[in-house]
């Protein structure tokens, strides 16, 4: 977007420590483009309400994706008092469908992922867990039996060669990593000539939830979208499994943690992950067969993030009751067990006699699953 188009409109940021305005964060308005530089943007802002004031600069560091979008940003609105004939003053259904032309080529990214830094934070993951399957390794090393199966494409093939060629790497990984970036080059090969090279990097959900991690869209943009026609073009059943899979891999991520509990940057992402098991529940009907089994999951996973998230019980025992109805019904013990284990997580420690009577419920499911 030109810069100067900036002008005109209002948002919100902290303005403690800035001369003449209150602590906290406030509306203001950019009334100039001040210049721009490799690492910032800066503006003039001031009040809305008194847009002649003495001008304050504010420098707004990139990446930040309203300065790289054409579509002005959610967190932006038009001052149409001030300026009637702004050139992004539009209706809200005009902007929505300008959104969803520039939001589907993102989707259509098959590197979007470095964009996204959750899923770059994900990469770098994957990157470690093959250094140390290939530093462990007493016999060759299948990839297809990888944990990281899912993240395995060429976009961790180009990281683990960006670190091998930087020099990036512990000594006693190097030789490891390499042999793994070998040996993922081979799979690579092997699964797009086999036709099961699938990737989370080219599954829509994926990609359209990272816009929304990214803050390229919010949470109402995010439903818009994947409802649209457009993005339901480029969905199959077969996404639908793996976005679950991303899903569980989300989950694990803002989980990993100490004793204290997940921190503010991980809380921050857990309304994301959250919607993502809401358009799960969605793409669910890909998959008219097991619909109802993708809905339970769904819920069984929203009820997870929100634990996280520390949200009340009487918010998520529904939706795990839910999901225990569907799998009871399904004879899915499995799933049984563990949405179980997870209702006495939800108890405790406020009610360690509800913890024990589900706890011993699922460990009397694991027996019949270990008998059968």
């Amino acid at each position: 977007m030109l810069r100067e188009h900036f002008v005109g409109t209002t948002f919100e940021t902290d303005t403690t420590g800035m001369s003449g305005w209150p602590e906290g964060k406030h509306r203001v308005l950019i009334n100039a483009f001040l210049g721009e530089g490799a690492q910032g943007v800066v503006f003039g802002i001031a009040p809305p309400d008194d847009p002649a004031q003495t001008l304050q600069a504010l420098k707004i560091f990139k990446p930040a994706p309203f300065l790289e979008m054409q579509t002005l940003h959610h967190g932006f609105t038009v001052h149409t008092g001030l300026y009637p004939d702004h050139p992004l003053a539009m209706s809200g259904a005009d902007r929505l469908t300008m959104l969803k032309n520039e939001m589907m080529p993102k989707v259509d990214d098959a590197h979007l992922v470095f964009r996204i830094e959750f899923y770059r934070e994900i990469i770098d993951a994957t990157v470690t867990v093959l250094a140390m399957a290939f530093a462990e390794a007493t016999e060759p090393v299948s990839l297809d039996a990888s944990p990281a199966r899912e993240w395995l494409d060429d976009n961790v093939l180009h990281r683990v060669t960006e670190l091998l060629d930087e020099d990036r790497v512990l000594p006693e990984f190097g030789v490891p990593l390499q042999r793994a970036r070998d040996e993922l080059d081979r799979a690579i090969a092997h699964w797009q000539a086999a036709g099961t090279y699938a990737p989370v990097s080219r599954n829509p959900f994926v990609t359209l939830t990272g816009l929304l991690f990214e803050d390229f869209i919010n949470d109402d943009e995010y439903r818009f979208l994947s409802r649209s026609p457009e993005f339901a073009a480029r969905t199959e059943p077969r996404h639908v499994g793996d976005f679950f899979q991303a899903i569980a891999t989300f989950y694990y991520r803002l989980s990993d943690h100490g004793e204290s509990g997940p921190g503010a940057e991980a809380l921050a992402r857990v309304p994301a992950a959250v919607s993502a098991c809401d358009l799960l529940l969605d793409a669910g009907a890909l998959v008219p067969e097991r619909t109802e089994w993708f809905a339970a999951l769904a819920r069984a996973w929203k009820a997870r993030f929100l634990i996280l998230a520390k949200e009340p019980i009487d918010v998520v025992e529904p939706l795990l009751q839910s999901a225990l109805k569907t799998w009871r019904t399904q004879g899915d013990l499995a799933q049984c067990h563990d949405a179980l284990k997870f209702l006495a997580s939800a108890y405790w420690p406020g009610n360690p006699e509800t913890t024990v009577r589900y706890l011993n419920e699922a460990e009397r499911i694991r027996h019949l699953i270990d008998r059968a």
